[in-house]
């Protein structure tokens, strides 16, 4: 009896531990899309110049970088990495919304 609980919170615990590295993952995804096309949208609206769109696509590979390397060692993205890439997610949300704010 107690080995069938134990075997049932281990494989919950897998399950628990695998679907939130999924959901970080597309979080990532996600969130890289959107800033690529906040960054595009800038770019045709003349508020970003063409160094500044430079800058922030340089930046956008560092985040797909991290987010290859994160999955690259094991296949998911643990809690740590998860939040090195959304540190530098957010200060390139940042820079995106400096840049497509300063006038001209």
């Amino acid at each position: 009896m107690t080995k069938k609980i134990i075997k049932a919170l281990i494989f919950l615990s897998i399950v628990g531990v695998s679907s939130s590295a999924l959901a970080c993952m597309n979080d990532v995804k996600k969130k890289q899309v959107q800033q690529n096309r906040q960054i595009k949208k800038g770019v045709k609206e003349d508020r970003i110049d063409a160094k500044e769109f430079r800058k922030l696509k340089k930046k956008q590979r560092k985040v797909s970088l991290l987010r290859k390397r994160a999955l690259s060692n094991d296949g998911i993205i643990d809690r740590k990495e998860a939040r090195k890439i959304a540190r530098v997610q957010r200060k390139q949300a940042r820079r995106i919304k400096n840049f497509k704010n300063t006038s001209r």
